[in-house]
């Protein structure tokens, strides 16, 4: 593409997208170079890990289309809004890289858990990605994880040991150790640092994923969603580190429920069978 813009006398591929329009003769211009080395660089395989079908690129109408869909509808998009709101696209960037990384951890611990006999309630704590928190560089090395307000601590700390009994992994023959390495994560160390997804709250979860007074506090509405979630740990001071000699790791619903769930589901606020009626009527009204 260089050679090509060097050849009319450019030295940066840079569209007016601003002020100019796409049948502008710079743009146009631009949009040539686009194309032709788009087109050389198809043929030469350069795109083979997307699998594309290159019957398409004698449809030269159609490569205009999506090529002015991306330039004059997604990159326009863009920088209209960094005009206005300088610094967010860096942060939508970085919000992007934390979900994903928040994605991985949620998936590991949902392996971890799964492969090691935890009942369905346990892995009830890995499955929605906002179970997880966040995550940010660490300019030591590593992440710090941001604080999720709304979850239980003694969620977090079981979470934790189960992060520890993940990684920890003995090492055999013909193996090397940066196999199972993951980069460190540690607790931010300013407790009141948020970012947007760290307030974020899962809608498939255990009901004792919350903190009890967050929980009670949140409106009729978000409450009832959690009516029927199930409790997955024992209340907080039980020994859940002791692995796999837990009385509760594979304990059915209605024993753990009778010997340690029906006393914290009852800490918290759940609707009752009138008040969530009474939202049903209300949104079938609204439906009407």
């Amino acid at each position: 593409m260089f050679g090509d813009l060097h050849a009319v006398g450019f030295t940066v591929w840079h569209p007016d997208v601003i002020n100019g329009t796409a049948s502008s003769l710079y743009n146009s211009a631009l949009e040539g170079i686009a194309l032709s080395t788009f087109e050389q660089a198809a043929v030469s395989l350069a795109y083979q890990h997307l699998e594309p079908n290159l019957k398409h690129l004698s449809d030269t109408a159609l490569i205009e289309r999506l090529f002015r869909n991306f330039v004059w509808g997604y990159m326009r998009k863009i920088i209209l809004k960094e005009q206005k709101n300088p610094g967010t696209q860096q942060h939508n960037i970085d919000e992007n890289k934390a979900y994903k990384n928040q994605k991985e951890v949620t998936t590991r611990r949902f392996k971890y858990l799964y492969q090691n006999g935890w009942n369905e309630r346990v892995q009830l704590l890995a499955v929605d990605v906002e179970c997880t928190s966040d995550q940010e560089d660490n300019p030591g090395g590593g992440f710090y994880i941001m604080p999720k307000p709304a979850r239980n601590p003694h969620i977090t700390d079981f979470l934790r040991t189960v992060d520890e009994l993940r990684i920890k992994k003995p090492l055999f023959r013909r193996q090397r150790k940066k196999t199972f390495m993951e980069e460190s994560r540690v607790p931010h160390p300013d407790p009141a640092h948020r970012s947007r997804i760290s307030e974020r709250v899962p809608l498939r979860c255990p009901l004792d994923w919350f903190e009890a007074n967050f929980f009670n506090s949140m409106d009729l509405a978000s409450r009832a969603k959690f009516v029927d979630a199930p409790i997955c740990l024992p209340l907080q001071g039980t020994d859940i580190v002791q692995i796999p000699n837990l009385d509760w790791k594979t304990m059915d619903k209605a024993e753990f429920m009778e010997k340690y769930g029906n006393d914290i589901r009852a800490r918290y606020n759940l609707p009752t069978e009138e008040e969530i009626e009474r939202l049903n009527d209300m949104e079938g009204e609204g439906s009407d």
